[in-house]
């Protein structure tokens, strides 16, 4: 029984240490127990009175409203930044092929994030690319150096030669899979949904048909999985089969500068530095290379429009920064202010700027609009003080997240879940390092204006977490742009914390003649000390087994058998 309740026990502890206990003659291996002191709660408010100064992240999306003093979400420029394409919220990526502009060329289109590069070298200190170590880790066609793990493909030699939306089989070297049957004539991936399914094109990202039973552009899509939130992602496009020359959605990351080739001559200069697209407007038939034209050839809007619902309105605009002799950005990302989270890239392929259309390669890229604000630390400079770990959060938010009435169906991710607007919080006891979600509320209650107040418990403990740099994060979500936004009014947060001590979250166990008590033991204020918990099992002898008479408490302790009692489950 003692070797099998022990095996029990002892699974159920991590980091412990042990400790044993005679009670006879209160022998302790190691050093005793002793209790943590609980400090007193603290309570932070933000009652509507909002400012930058209370944020560590402040999304681009999510704005202090000056006249009501709320923070509110406003996708107002509804596609990212290309050069900081930042997820506010873990995501389902998907990735679509809509058009293939650049006849003759096999382009491939690729990712990474950028913390993977980071950690893997292929960034330097200054935060600027190393490009030779890039083109090595991009080659596929290099065994040797080709760095799967870091860099993906989405598609490889993308032709669409008959342009009816659905990519061609790739035939010949240089391509992530090669395929025979389209050595002599044009073989579309599939005709069906099943078969499509199935295909292996070599990159190891399979097609996700919508399942209507018909092939359409909607079904050529590709997941890149749930991107975390707070991570970058970087796409980049090989054209052509040229790693050397590959272009990525970071301009300054790019190898080459604009050159004005023909037809575009000089017409790009200090003086005249954007290129402005109008989303709603086809692109010109002529090649023409103007300093205002419209984007997408017609068979791309009319995808867009048809797979998607996606619609420009005239206000819809896309720039792009264009010097002679300057880095220039070879991506464009496009967006309905419509349909937040539907982004539309589109990649010129030709270096030093070619004809400066970027609808050579155009793929639609969707996730959920969302923007991030994360607080400062409000309690580190206290409890560093004290030396004291968080040990509970009370958290208490009153925000509005109305349904949407008019949201329309469009292109559907996270399994269509969010029908409308939505708020969600998580709370952070390492300063950001991991994050806690808090989703049980213990009590909700609406208001006759449409906002409600909810109340949540966050045993801190519980779920193995302990630190001294508490923060609280709130993400702002949107279906659609019809959607009334998203806004919260205040956010309360109290939080209680202890002393290094010990902690104990149950009752002793007893196993025939040994008692067994275990504990938490939060960090000492020690900076040497590592900040995890810590778990503690101690074994207390009941009574002598060669001598169950002999009392177990002998008069030298010099207090009776109540009173060592006390101290035994003090001590528990």
């Amino acid at each position: 029984m003692f070797r099998a309740g022990w095996k029990r026990i002892g699974h159920a502890l991590t980091r412990g240490v042990l400790r044993v206990v005679a009670l006879g003659s209160l022998a302790f291996w190691g050093a005793a127990a002793f209790g943590a002191v609980c400090e007193p709660s603290r309570t932070i408010r933000y009652d509507g009175s909002w400012d930058r100064a209370h944020f560590s992240v402040l999304d681009p999306t999510v704005v202090i409203d000056p006249d009501t003093g709320r923070l509110v979400f406003r996708p107002s420029a509804p596609a990212p930044d290309p050069e900081n394409v930042l997820m506010a919220k873990p995501l389902d990526v998907r990735v679509t092929f809509i058009f293939e502009g650049s006849q003759g060329s096999r382009n491939h289109l690729g990712y990474f994030l950028k913390s993977a590069a980071r950690r893997k070298g292929y960034l330097r200190d200054d935060g600027s690319l190393n490009r030779t170590a890039f083109v090595r880790g991009i080659d596929f066609t290099d065994s040797a150096g080709y760095d799967g793990e870091t860099f993906r493909y989405v598609f490889t030699c993308l032709q669409d030669d008959n342009q009816n939306g659905i990519p061609d089989k790739p035939y010949g070297p240089g391509c992530a899979k090669s395929f025979p049957e389209a050595a002599s004539a044009v073989v579309d991936y599939a005709n069906t949904e099943e078969a499509l399914a199935q295909v292996d094109d070599g990159t190891g990202l399979r097609f996700i048909p919508d399942g209507d039973g018909r092939l359409t552009v909607r079904d050529m899509t590709k997941s890149l999985g749930v991107i975390a939130d707070g991570q970058e992602i970087v796409f980049f496009l090989v054209p052509d089969g040229r790693f050397q020359d590959a272009f990525l959605t970071k301009a300054s990351w790019n190898g080459d500068v604009y050159s004005g080739i023909d037809p575009c001559t000089t017409e790009f200069s200090e003086g005249m530095p954007l290129k402005e697209y109008r989303l709603h407007t086809p692109a010109p038939d002529d090649e023409t290379c103007a300093a205002v034209s419209g984007w997408l050839p017609k068979p791309a809007l009319e995808r867009l429009r048809e797979g998607f619902g996606i619609v420009f309105d005239p206000v819809d605009a896309a720039r792009v920064a264009v010097h002679t002799g300057k880095r220039f950005s070879h991506v464009v990302l496009g967006a309905s202010h419509r349909h937040p989270g539907r982004w539309v890239i589109g990649w010129e392929d030709r270096e030093g700027g070619g004809d400066t259309d970027h609808n050579d390669l155009v793929c639609a890229v969707s996730v959920t609009a969302a923007g991030r604000v994360i607080s400062q630390d409000v309690s580190g400079m206290e409890l560093a003080r004290a030396g004291s770990s968080i040990t509970a959060v009370d958290l208490e938010v009153t925000d509005r997240q109305a349904p949407c009435e008019t949201a329309e169906a469009g292109f559907v991710l996270d399994g269509g879940v969010l029908s409308g607007a939505a708020v969600s919080y998580s709370i952070s006891v390492d300063n950001g390092t991991s994050w806690l979600p808090v989703d049980r509320w213990e009590e909700v209650s609406q208001t006759d204006d449409g906002f409600r107040t909810r109340k949540a418990h966050v045993d801190v403990l519980t779920g193995g977490r302990t630190g001294r740099a508490l923060k609280w994060k709130a993400v702002l979500e949107t279906a659609d742009a019809h959607c009334d936004p998203p806004e919260i009014r205040s956010v309360g947060i109290t939080y209680t914390a202890a002393q290094n001590g010990e902690l104990s979250r149950a009752d002793p166990v007893v196993l025939g003649n040994v008692l067994y008590s275990a504990a938490l033991e939060t960090p000492s204020p020690s900076a040497e000390e590592s900040p995890l918990l810590r778990g503690h099992l101690r074994a207390y002898k009941i009574y002598e087994p060669a001598d169950p008479a002999t009392p177990p408490f002998p008069p030298s302790l010099g207090c009776g058998p109540e009173a060592c009692r006390t101290v035994l489950e003090r001590r528990s």
